[in-house]
């Protein structure tokens, strides 16, 4: 994915989280934030994990992927990165 893709993908995929923590405030979700986002397509899957308060691993892949293994994927990525960040 090019430098200017990413950047667009950065910018829409913050719009969501800032969403999402709006819709988590709404239902009185714990700190006020969903900690996953995912969007499945007939040919991608977007996957985001929150890490800590401030930063997010963004996943985006083939919808051929399973959910379940991308999932796993992301949180044990997220624990790894984790542990070096927080």
């Amino acid at each position: 994915m090019n430098e200017l893709r990413q950047e667009s993908l950065v910018d829409l995929l913050a719009g969501w989280f800032k969403i999402a923590a709006g819709m988590a405030a709404f239902v009185g979700e714990r700190g006020g934030r969903f900690k996953q986002l995912h969007f499945e397509g007939e040919r991608y899957h977007i996957y985001g994990f929150a890490i800590g308060d401030a930063s997010i691993l963004v996943a985006v892949c083939r919808s051929d992927v399973t959910f379940g293994s991308l999932r796993l994927s992301i949180k044990t990525a997220s624990a790894e990165i984790a542990r070096y960040l927080l």
